[in-house]
């Protein structure tokens, strides 16, 4: 049981695109986190406060650079900084959530199906055992019958009662053999549609 439903997780399209999408929420919760750098802006300049001269004395310039160093902070960047923390995570959650419970609902449906198709199984075989007492039965009423010992009635029910046993079966056999493939093309590669008709016959 727990081994197909593995299956059937690893096969799940839903599954596999909420995975992608909790992927991707982890990233932006990190890249988020990080971003409480952008609202500071340094700024480095270089610049010389010792020029004396000017190019028509022909005298020469002295330098001697100067470093500067300036800060810019944008307020509203960084008082959005926790909201947007917030909300990344919040998406994350929400996407976590969604994932827990479809597993969740993909779980329940196979084991459901599974126990269906266990119960059908043994349906099958109680009906094939009743249809073997009911045949024997059938041959006893009818060897009566033609001794005189038994009315037409009592073979006629006996056998209207075969003919519903075995209609019943094959009912019963149809619905297993359903929940089974249902089961299989969860669990299984795709197939192509042509093949999959193939194989049922």
């Amino acid at each position: 049981m727990d081994s197909l439903t593995v299956e059937i997780f690893k096969r799940s399209y839903l599954l596999g695109s909420l995975s992608e999408e909790s992927r991707m929420e982890n990233e932006k919760v990190f890249q988020e986190n990080l971003s409480w750098l952008s609202p500071f802006n340094l700024g480095l300049q270089l610049y010389n406060p010792n020029q004396t001269g000017s190019s028509t004395s022909g005298s020469q310039i002295g330098f001697s650079p100067t470093f500067g160093v300036s800060l810019n902070i944008d307020l509203e960047k960084l008082i959005a900084f926790p909201s947007r923390v917030r909300i990344a995570e919040a998406n994350q959650s929400r996407v976590e959530n969604t994932l827990l419970h479809q597993k969740r609902e993909i779980r329940i449906f196979v084991e459901m199906k599974y126990y269906d198709y266990l119960l059908t199984v043994e349906n099958v075989k109680i009906k094939k055992n009743t249809f073997q007492n009911q045949s024997d039965q059938e041959n006893l009423i009818r060897q009566k019958f033609e001794k005189g010992e038994a009315k037409l009635e009592e073979v006629l029910l006996i056998q209207s009662a075969l003919e519903q046993t075995r209609l019943s079966i094959l009912e019963s056999q149809f619905q297993s053999q359903k929940i089974y493939r249902e089961l299989l093309i969860m669990s299984s590669v795709p197939e192509d549609f042509n093949n999959l008709m193939k194989s049922r016959d």
